[in-house]
């Protein structure tokens, strides 16, 4: 059963366009490191094919949309039934809104919409902009030193930032104090 949806999903794949790559590998050789090299080959490929390109990450097959229209169709799709990799991943995900039935999908994302709704999301624009602030200042200071960064960390501390701002209005400021907060530590 998993085999007939895999074959479907690669018939279904083969209507988009798709940068040559090795037969067995696919474009995993071309990706394997994420380096200037590779942000630019990517940033071609996005250039190069308007809406959707297929890359092959060896016998998986990945659609990457890169036109706002496309990914709107493929959001909107109904659901995500019949879907072979979260068949395998169940034991590990759960039966939640991502690897659920039609209507208990369906239900799920009706209750999720309205509160991810516009008017809502608006009203937390201060406190995104203001850690993304703290970020952007952290990051001039180490760049003006003229040194390499990882921003991995970083990006870990402005998401907890914003996640206790806005889900618990609790101000932590985990991107100033660091990686030696008690809230950070009790995290990992």
């Amino acid at each position: 059963h998993i085999l007939i949806q895999y074959f479907r999903i690669c018939n279904a794949l083969k209507k988009f366009p798709s940068p040559p790559g090795y037969w067995l590998f696919g474009h995993i050789l071309q990706l394997r490191r994420l380096d200037e090299e590779c942000v630019q080959m990517l940033e071609k490929r996005v250039v190069s094919y308007d809406t959707c390109f297929v890359h092959r990450y060896s016998i998986l097959p990945g659609l990457a949309c890169n036109n706002a229209e496309a990914i709107k169709t493929v959001i909107k799709a109904s659901s995500p039934n019949g879907n072979w990799f979260y068949n395998l991943a169940r034991p590990w995900l759960g039966h939640g809104l991502l690897a659920v039935d039609d209507q208990r999908w369906s239900r799920n994302r009706r209750l999720l919409t309205s509160a991810f709704h516009y008017d809502i999301l608006k009203t937390y624009i201060q406190v995104y902009n203001d850690c993304v602030d703290i970020t952007i200042d952290k990051w001039n200071s180490l760049a003006d030193q003229g040194e390499s960064f990882n921003i991995y960390d970083d990006l870990k501390l402005l998401t907890f930032d914003t996640i206790t701002q806005t889900a618990f209005s609790l101000n932590l400021n985990c991107q100033t104090s660091g990686k030696n907060h008690p809230y950070v530590l009790a995290s990992r």
